[in-house]
Order: C-alpha cells, then sequence, then structure tokens
C-alpha cells in the first residue's frame, strides 16, 4: 500500500470557498475556488489531461480569448487598479497550473514494497493539449473595463471582477462611488447642477457641443445597454479656434473618470493608424483612445478610421508576426486639436465639440473666472472626481427608473446610441443634442456649393473633363483635395476629387459623369432636371 500523501511545502488558504457558480448582486460572476490546492495523482498522461481540461474552470483567472487561453494580471499602483490581460502560452500554461494544482507522483516501490510521493511538474504536451483545445472549458473574456457597466436590464454594475454577461474583467478606475437605487428629484437636480457647474464655464461654440460633450462622458458606461455588444458611438473631436481655451483639460476628464490611452496621430499613413489602433485594441485597459493635439488646421479623413468606428469587430494582424486578433470595439476615440475638422465620410463618423474663444491670449484668463476655479487641479481631488463619477451615474439611474426615455436622432451607424443619449440629456435638462449629424452643410460642402456656381457660370450645361475645368477654373475656385500638397493644382487630383464626389448632392446640385471615347465627361445637374 502506498503511504499516505506528504506535501513539501505548506498548504495555501483561498478566500473563496468551493460551490457553485453564483451572481452576485451586481451581476458579476463569483468564480468558485476550492478550500484547498485541489491534488492530481499522476497516472497516465491521458488521464492527467482529462483532469487538467475539468479542473482548468474552477481553477479562476483563467478564460480565452480569440480561441487563446489568458489571464488577467490585477496590480495597483499609486492607488490605482489595473487588469492586463496576459495570454498563456504553453510555458506560461504550465506555470500558471503548477501555482494551482499540486501533481503528486510516486516513487519507485523500495525492496519493501513501500512508495514516497513528491511533486511532480505537468509535461508540457499536456499543456500544449490544452491550449490548443478547441473546445473551450473557460469563459470567454472580450476584454477589461474600467468603467461601471450600464446593462440593458438598467443594472449598474461597479463591482471589480469577472462580469459573465459582457465578458468583460471590471477594475473600476473609480471606486467606492454611492449612487441611489432610486433618485429624488433633489438628487437629480444637485447631480446636473454639479455637470453644469463644472463645465458651464467653458467658450462652448452653442448648446449643441456642450450637450455632446456631455453625451460622449457617459458613453463608456451607457454604450453597454446595446446588450451583447455595445452599441457603437462616434468619434468626439473636440476642437477650438485657438491654443489655450481648454480643450486639454476637458479631456483629461476621460483620463480621470475611466483612464485613457494617449498616443498621436500618424502623418499620411492608415497603415500606422491600423498599427496604433490595433495595439491599443489589444494592450490598453482603459476604453478611451485619446489622439492628442491633431496638427493644427487638419482634415481628419481616414478609411481605417471610419472602417474602425463602424465595425462591431476589429479583425487586424497584430504587430510583427502572422497572428491575427479579432476582438470587439469596446473603446471610444476621442481627437482633439486647433481648426480640426472632419472630411467626407468621417462627417458622419463622428461628433464636433466646439470651443471659440474671440479674444486674444485666452492663455491669460483668470481661472477664478470659472465656478471650480482650474478644472485640471481640481481633478487631482479624488473626492471632486468621484462626485463627478456619482452625478453622471446618479442621472443616468434616474432616466432608467423613469422607463429610459429617448429622442429619435438620425445618425447612421450610431443611431441606437445617439438615440439613448438625446432622451438621456433631454430628461436631465440638458438641451441641444441634435436630431441628425452630418447633414449641415460644412466649410467643405460650403466650397463644393461655390464650385457649382462657378461651373454654371463659366460652363452652364456644358460637358468637360478634369483637364478643361483645370484650365477653365480659378485655382482658388477648385473644390477641396484638387492640388498637391504644396498647393498646386493638378488635373489628376481634380479627377479623383470629380470622380469620387460623382453623384453626390450638394445644395440641389451635383456632378453626373459618363464615359466617352476613354475619357471622362462630367457636366453639372440640378436638382429640378434630376
Amino acid at each position: 500500500m502506498p503511504r499516505p500523501v506528504t506535501l513539501l511545502y505548506p498548504k495555501r488558504e483561498h478566500a473563496l470557498s468551493e460551490s457553485k457558480s453564483e451572481s452576485n448582486e451586481t451581476g458579476a460572476t463569483v468564480v468558485p475556488f476550492p478550500n484547498r490546492r485541489p491534488e492530481i495523482i499522476r497516472t497516465t498522461d491521458i488521464e492527467l489531461y482529462e483532469e487538467l481540461r475539468r479542473l482548468l474552470p474552477r481553477l479562476g483567472d483563467v478564460y480565452h480569448r480569440d480561441d487563446a487561453l489568458c489571464t488577467v494580471a490585477v496590480t495597483t499602483k499609486r492607488g490605482v487598479t489595473k487588469a492586463r490581460i496576459r495570454d498563456l502560452s504553453t510555458d506560461a500554461l504550465r506555470a500558471f497550473l503548477h501555482n494551482r494544482v499540486d501533481v503528486m507522483a510516486y516513487t519507485k516501490p523500495d525492496k519493501h514494497g513501500n512508495q514516497d510521493t513528491y511533486r511532480d511538474l505537468i509535461p508540457g504536451s499536456i499543456t500544449a493539449m490544452l491550449c490548443g483545445d478547441p473546445d473551450k472549458t473557460v469563459p470567454e473574456l472580450t476584454g477589461t473595463a474600467t468603467h461601471p457597466l450600464v446593462l440593458p436590464t438598467g443594472q449598474i454594475v461597479t463591482t471589480s471582477g469577472y462580469h459573465d454577461e459582457t465578458g468583460l474583467y471590471l477594475t473600476p478606475h473609480v471606486s467606492s462611488v454611492a449612487v441611489p437605487d432610486a433618485p429624488t428629484q433633489d438628487q437629480i437636480t444637485e447631480a446636473v447642477t454639479l455637470i453644469t457647474t463644472v463645465f458651464g464655464d467653458f467658450p462652448w461654440l452653442d448648446s449643441a457641443s456642450f450637450a455632446a460633450y456631455i453625451g460622449i462622458l457617459m458613453a463608456p458606461a451607457i454604450r453597454w445597454m446595446g446588450g451583447g455588444v455595445s452599441w457603437r458611438v462616434p468619434a468626439p473631436i473636440i476642437s477650438a479656434n485657438q491654443a489655450g481655451v481648454g480643450k486639454t483639460a476637458l479631456c483629461k476628464v476621460f483620463a480621470a473618470l475611466y483612464g485613457q490611452h494617449d498616443t498621436t496621430w500618424p502623418a499620411y499613413s492608415n497603415e500606422e493608424l491600423e498599427k496604433r489602433l490595433t495595439t491599443a485594441m489589444r494592450e490598453a485597459v482603459e476604453p478611451v483612445i485619446m489622439f492628442d493635439n491633431v496638427p493644427n488646421g487638419m482634415t481628419i479623413s481616414s478609411t481605417v478610421l471610419a472602417q474602425f468606428l463602424t465595425q462591431e469587430t476589429w479583425r487586424a494582424r497584430i504587430l510583427g508576426t502572422n497572428t491575427g486578433i479579432s476582438v470587439p470595439v469596446t473603446k471610444l476615440v476621442v481627437l482633439n486639436g486647433n481648426n480640426i475638422k472632419p472630411h467626407s465620410d468621417m462627417k458622419r463618423r463622428a461628433i464636433p465639440v466646439t470651443l471659440r474663444y474671440e479674444e486674444r491670449h485666452p492663455e491669460r484668463r483668470d481661472p477664478d473666472g470659472y465656478a471650480v476655479g482650474d478644472l485640471e487641479t481640481w481633478l487631482d481631488c479624488p473626492e471632486n472626481v468621484k462626485r463627478l463619477m456619482a452625478a453622471l451615474l446618479t442621472i443616468i439611474r434616474g432616466w432608467i427608473a423613469d422607463g429610459a426615455p429617448r429622442r429619435p436622432v438620425r445618425m447612421a451607424s450610431f443611431g441606437s446610441w445617439a438615440s439613448a443619449t438625446a432622451g438621456l440629456l433631454d430628461w436631465a435638462g440638458i438641451p441641444g443634442f441634435p436630431d441628425s449629424w452630418g447633414d449641415g452643410v460644412s466649410q467643405e460642402d460650403g466650397e463644393w456649393a461655390e464650385f457649382f456656381e462657378m461651373w454654371e457660370q463659366v460652363l452652364s450645361n456644358e460637358e468637360a473633363t478634369a483637364r478643361e475645368v483645370l484650365m477653365k477654373f480659378p485655382s482658388e475656385m477648385l473644390p477641396p483635395g484638387a492640388t498637391t500638397t504644396s498647393g498646386q493644382p493638378s488635373s489628376r487630383k481634380l479627377g479623383a476629387v470629380l470622380s469620387a464626389n460623382e453623384g453626390r448632392w450638394i445644395g440641389g446640385h451635383r456632378l453626373v459623369g459618363r464615359v466617352l471615347k476613354g475619357r471622362v465627361l462630367y457636366r453639372l445637374e440640378t436638382a429640378e432636371e434630376g
């Protein structure tokens, strides 16, 4: 008979008791963990594999993402807790299991038939089989979150840990936020007053910009009301007419409430932008990707960003590897700069938040002119950040308790989020969120309207090629994008611009093209003709 197992190291106690999986009052799943370390008597490799596969879901902190096993490493630094996803390679999984499971083996029997036991390493072939098992027995991890989760049921989840319904591992950036279950009218009024007090003194261009900013501040939390995958949210473009107006301070509110992944806008490279978005989606724990200080006056036009904003899943290749990723798009992209604006398709995928200060030297303004003084200094106090988060969540909870009324908003792929946000802001008494976006006459459309007016004067109903238009029109009257980077008119550039905008109605006019003997001829058509 073999002797009783004698371990050569002390037992480790665990806080979670061995019980069936259950959900706590916030909806976060509690992963069961045995009272003591499981022990497996190693016999054959097949039996060891099957036993480890059975135990894997009960060990806690092991998940699968992109068909690969992973774990979550939770660290706390300077009072901020972050959860980072670590992929488990064959060796990493071997170490992970070695720290959680005791695989015991018997020595050869002595001459009396007695055997000793010893703790054995798990063979790499076994962990390789576990990593390669297509039928994953552990929960799916869709990502990490540092923001509260407002669920379709109206429930607000603020407790740290893995959340089964969304597949997110939650570590709130702002912890211990007190939100009333059923906010009173006085509590709602107090919350709205705090928000308008903190942000109302900024030189907003109009009420639409102020409402859009407050709506975007709530977006990381309420976007999960969409259920399954989150609602798609457009990219806010926070722009000012000159430096020092306050756009940087407004952007730091995202960092204070949720944390943000800071990066820079790549110059003339969609490929580089794709790499930066992929890095943020794969590695960043923060829900906000901040493109800070976009070059002055830049027109934002990117097919990569346009696709990113409208897709539910981001698929790309990891830099330096042949491995691809496929992860849900759950991050908010924010851009800020001076006099920046969306272009072309980005106009329907961006939400403008504009500051305009008419006087000179805005940086010399007295901070005492703001109700809370310097906003960045105000945000340095954790209690102020906690009050701000509580105010936002109190408004959301009160709105949900009142039936979550919505107002229809036409905004392409973002209608669900925009309609909910418009209804939320209207309910809270923060007016200005528009009924549609991207339909107004932008500076670019105004330039096209002037181009069409010149066409009527110069060409009337005549057809013309791009080269003929270039010869007959003053360079300053050409449409946007018809010049080279050095500002010289180009028939090739003009041809590409005319082709890209052929058939698009602007102010009751559009270009209609046809091919004749290898040449593309354009003419101007009015709405009456159409």
